[in-house]
């Protein structure tokens, strides 16, 4: 599979997203954001991220909310096929 443009071999992830486009969306998010957003595109819910961090669920929503702004994303849904 090719870029498109340039011909440039690209390797896919399960979704067809390109992984360089993949490593794009997260280099917009910070570290705890990042590490969020990997949580979530495995099928975590938010009780279970704030469990496993030792945070607030509520922390969790602020940073899944800001991850969605960032990424520009409509919900969950669209996060997991983005970066699962």
């Amino acid at each position: 599979v090719t870029d498109g443009a340039s011909n440039v071999p690209v390797q896919l992830v399960r979704d067809g997203t390109p992984i360089n486009q993949r490593a794009l969306l997260l280099q917009k998010l910070s570290p705890k954001e990042r590490r969020v957003g990997l949580m979530v595109a495995e099928g975590l819910r938010n009780e279970e991220i704030a469990q496993r961090l030792c945070r607030s669920r509520r922390t969790i929503e602020f940073q899944v909310a800001s991850i969605y702004r960032k990424l520009e994303v409509a919900g969950r849904g669209q996060l997991i096929r983005l970066l699962g």
